[in-house]
């Protein structure tokens, strides 16, 4: 977030902020939003647990310029005044360590929910002869916090619990994609997920979405 002593013009072209990495590459996946004094910046959230393929990585050091005149995407305030000449600045991310690595993201809603519940509370699956399956939730996770197996038992219980690993396929505030390796299986079973799945912010999943019954046709 940067503020600005007048109301921004908008909208913003995107060539008018730029963001590089160390290799002096542009980071990609950032939506740039001009609101009263303030320019926003959303990155794309990451999606591994090292916290390296969003649009800013941990631990890096990034540089930020910000364009003014005389180029012709230079920022502009809504009296007609520009910003002159251009503005670089550097910021670094925290390590993917430390707990407050995405705390800049916000967290919405008060808890993370699991989405296509069917008929009679169950989750149909696709093909068992895929191996895999995808869960999606209505808030985004943080990817630290998927290293630990769920746990899938089938019904009738056959004495064996199986352990399902998680990885995220698509992460955003507003949905995020888990894909699970289930194996080759079908019939009915509960997937229960870990307590120590979060969301950002150390926001929790609901408890009702942490046994899932799942059924899964041939």
């Amino acid at each position: 977030m940067l503020t600005f002593s007048e109301e921004i013009r908008s909208p913003i072209r995107p060539s008018a902020v730029e963001i590089r990495g160390p290799e002096g590459a542009v980071r990609p996946g950032i939506l740039i939003e001009a609101r009263g004094r303030l320019i926003l910046l959303h990155p794309s959230l990451p999606c591994s647990a090292d916290l390296q393929d969003g649009s800013f990585p941990a631990g890096s050091l990034l540089r930020l310029r910000l364009s003014g005149v005389p180029r012709l995407q230079a920022i502009a305030g809504e009296s007609g005044a520009f910003l002159h000449g251009d503005l670089d600045l550097s910021f670094r991310t925290l390590a993917a360590a430390e707990p407050s690595a995405l705390s800049g993201i916000p967290a919405l809603g008060e808890v993370v929910r699991v989405e296509g519940f069917g008929e009679a509370g169950l989750i149909r699956l696709g093909s068992a002869r895929a191996g895999n399956a995808e869960l999606r939730f209505n808030r985004a996770l943080d990817p630290r916090t998927l290293l630990q197996p769920a746990r899938l038992e089938m019904e009738p219980s056959d004495g064996k619990v199986r352990e399902v690993r998680g990885s995220l396929r698509e992460n955003r505030l507003e949905q995020a994609i888990l894909h699970l390796d289930l194996g080759e299986w079908t019939g009915r079973g509960v997937l229960t997920l870990p307590e120590s799945w979060e969301g950002l912010g150390g926001v929790p999943i609901a408890e009702v979405a942490r046994r899932l019954r799942v059924v899964r046709g041939p």
